[in-house]
């Protein structure tokens, strides 16, 4: 009866050693040679995602190393593995793991040889290999899973056997040793148990179900140390799979943000595109227009007409250049570009513009700038005159009667900056305050109806964006009838004598003293004849070539003095053909001006850094152009006389005598005309008038096309009441 206690005993002692020696260990390497590949899968889309994110800046190479080391061990411990009891028991499932971690290792070299070539087709390629990837994780889970059943057969087999045993003990119990048997029969069930829980955690284990209590199974024996080594495999599965998690999102996330980079960047090249191709038609119709307004002989429907053809353009540029702006802006890629200028001289500029623009609605303009005043600052001219221009024309827009100001305020100056408030009155039709807000957001605009057409809703928006870049901020304050006014301050460092040199705006006729050449690069024809016909108008000889390399050509059969160069040309553009200027004996000192319908920053200073001396956008303006030219070639100019600004003052607000404002007759019919709202019989009653008024018809001829009533009105009204003083 002995022998047979202890055969028992020893067959429940070698079965539970088994699983825990074989079974366990076997289920446990499984798990870990699961885990090590997932890990090298993860490691491999982290490169991926860290060359999206920097590319050209990881160490591509030596990463796919490591994950190479990796697949590798897998499957060395996979071939170790085949030749086990259980592998040979599996041995197809582990075959044909071992052929998808070969195919897999084969697209790792693939798409790491590729990453630093060609990004998108690394990744492209990258996925139908995932196929593999999860065909050796499902293969080793497989195999797992069938010796954990085994394992779990073996312990229904141990139960029996101690069941059997426990029989046996209770039998001789009765005879022999009743404590024996209790013993026997409490160890052989607690182990039996464990088993079964050890088994169970690793079948959810292998199922990646990783949300249980395995530290709860712990034991001080063999089992004990089976339960450890799956909770370490448990949480370092959790943790993979949690890296897993947040490398997929960081991919996709990286993808998002490339994919709305890269449409960014090709909107922003389109509106440039379209840009440059709007720009360069227009170049040939408002440099046709302004040659055409220089024309003396034209008659007065043939002016208006060359005037209403100029207005449209500029209002076109002005919606390009606006849409252009705006969407730099909203993409982060506007920058300012700050220049020493005079700012006193620059804001009578501004005074100068807006005058003739508020006399033509019979609006008295003011203009305060301090004496106090820093003469020169460093600042972005360009820009801040977009802004004064934007606020103190849609102040004349939307007032009707009354005056419009300019105001500028010293508030605080130091010995390197001054900060400078800049302030726009009106005294028009105010806005209401649930209205102060809209009138920023683009393409909005407010106010009565008839008012909003000569507009684009840009300005606002865009002012307001530009005096933020520039470190301030539009302020409005306006009542409805009584008037506006917006105002903002700006902090702007001292330039004292650092100016650039800039030549004064100047009208001419032609110039005195010998002849002088010009060579006109373009590809376009229209624009060569355009620039070329304004230039001949001067008295300059004029030659042209198509393209830079023509333009070698004509420099090397005779040198002219100077030469305007489009920048963007085929065949050679004009970048390369003013470098090659450069290098020509005799011709570094040959003045180049640079003409593009590139608009940006960034294509003036290639243009300047190639060897250009001055830069210029289409459409050519051409008193802009006169006056660079000034700079670079010495020139004796014939000025054309023009009425100047502030004569119209002089003779009593509207540029007249007494003599040149019709009979009392006529101006009381006119009267009737403008209060009835009849433009058309008011341009009919003014084309009636003698010559010897024909200043103030012309005037009011304006006024009456532009179907400016209150202007109208306030003209006749008051030139009525001086002719009445007058007799009086």
């Amino acid at each position: 009866m002995g022998v047979i206690e202890v055969a028992a005993l020893n067959s429940v002692r070698d079965d539970t050693q088994r699983i825990v020696a074989v079974d366990m260990r076997n289920s446990a390497q499984l798990a870990d040679i699961a885990a090590r590949f997932e890990r090298a899968d993860a490691n491999l889309y982290r490169l991926l995602n860290m060359e999206a994110t920097n590319p050209g800046e990881n160490s591509i190479e030596a990463r796919a190393d490591e994950i190479r080391a990796a697949v590798a061990g897998v499957r060395r411990d996979l071939e170790a593995f085949r030749k086990t009891e259980a592998g040979v028991e599996h041995r197809a499932r582990i075959a044909t793991a071992l052929r998808e971690v070969d195919e897999y290792a084969q697209a790792v070299d693939v798409v790491t040889s590729m990453l630093g070539v060609d990004f998108a087709s690394a990744a492209a390629m990258l996925e139908p290999f995932r196929e593999h990837a999860d065909k050796v994780t499902s293969n080793i889970n497989l195999v797992a899973s069938s010796v954990i059943a085994a394992s779990n057969r073996r312990a229904e087999a141990v139960g029996a056997h101690v069941a059997t045993t426990t029989m046996i003990f209770s039998v001789l119990a009765l005879l022999v040793v009743p404590a024996i048997a209790l013993v026997t029969w409490i160890v052989g069930r607690a182990t039996v148990r464990s088993i079964r829980q050890i088994a169970n955690a690793t079948t959810r284990l292998a199922a990646a179900d990783y949300d249980l209590d395995i530290a709860a199974l712990g034991r001080k024996d063999e089992l004990g140390a089976v339960v450890v080594a799956l909770e370490t495999f448990r949480r370092q599965a959790i943790e993979t799979k949690r890296l897993a998690e947040i490398e997929e999102n960081s991919r996709w996330l990286q993808l998002a943000k490339t994919a709305a980079e890269s449409a960014s960047a090709a909107k922003s090249a389109f509106l440039a595109n379209m840009s440059h191709e709007l720009r360069t038609p227009l170049n040939a119709v408002l440099g046709y227009a302004q040659l055409l307004r220089r024309d003396s002989s034209l008659n007065e429907r043939q002016g208006s007409a060359v005037r209403t053809i100029h207005q449209s353009g500029m209002h076109l540029l002005t919606l390009i250049t606006d849409i252009l702006d705006l969407s730099k802006i909203e993409a982060g890629k506007f920058d300012l570009d700050p220049v020493a200028f005079n700012l006193p001289t620059a804001l009578r500029d501004v005074g100068d513009i807006i005058r003739v623009r508020s006399e033509e609605k019979a609006l008295a303009f003011v203009s305060e700038i301090p004496s106090a005043l820093p003469a020169y600052v460093l600042a972005d001219q360009k820009r801040l005159r977009q802004v004064l221009l934007n606020l103190i024309g849609n102040a004349v827009k939307f007032t009707d009667s009354g005056q419009v100001g300019l105001h500028v305020i010293v508030e605080e100056q130091t010995e390197t900056e001054a900060r400078i408030r800049f302030e726009v009155r009106d005294s028009g039709v105010g806005i209401a305050p649930q209205q102060l807000d809209a009138i920023f957001h683009p393409f909005e605009q407010v106010g009565e109806i008839e008012r909003r057409g000569g507009g684009t809703g840009l300005g606002l928006s865009i002012s307001r964006k530009l005096v933020e870049l520039m470190g301030g901020t539009i302020q409005v304050q306006s009542a409805l009838g009584v008037g506006s006014c917006f105002s903002f301050a700006l902090t702007m460092p001292l330039a004292r004598g650092q100016a650039a040199e800039t030549a004064p705006r100047i009208a001419v006729k032609g110039f005195r003293g010998p002849p002088r050449s010009v060579l006109v690069v373009d590809d376009i024809p229209e624009n060569r004849a355009m620039l070329s016909d304004g230039l001949r108008g001067l008295g300059f000889e004029v030659r042209e070539a198509a393209n830079g390399q023509e333009a070698l050509d004509r420099v090397s059969a005779a040198v002219p003095d100077l030469v305007l160069m489009d920048v963007r040309m085929p065949v050679m553009d004009g970048l390369e053909a003013t470098r090659r200027l450069r290098v020509i004996a005799g011709l570094a000192a040959l003045p180049v001006i640079a003409v593009s319908a590139g608009v940006s920053v960034e294509e003036r200073t290639r243009s300047l850094d190639a060897g250009a001396n001055a830069f210029l956008t289409k459409p050519v303006d051409f008193d802009e152009l006169v006056s660079t030219i000034t700079l670079h070639l010495p020139i004796d100019w014939v000025i054309e006389e023009r009425d100047q600004p502030g004569d119209a003052d002089a003779e009593g607000g509207d540029g007249m005598t007494l003599e040149a404002i019709p009979p009392q007759a006529e101006m009381e019919a006119l009267h009737r005309l403008a209060l009835a709202g009849d433009m058309r019989g008011l341009r009919a009653q003014a084309e009636r008038l003698g010559d010897d008024y024909r200043a103030f018809a012309d005037r009011l001829q304006t006024l009456a096309r532009a179907y400016q009533s209150s202007a109208i009105l306030n003209l006749i009204e008051r030139n009525m009441d001086r002719k009445q003083v007058e007799l009086s």
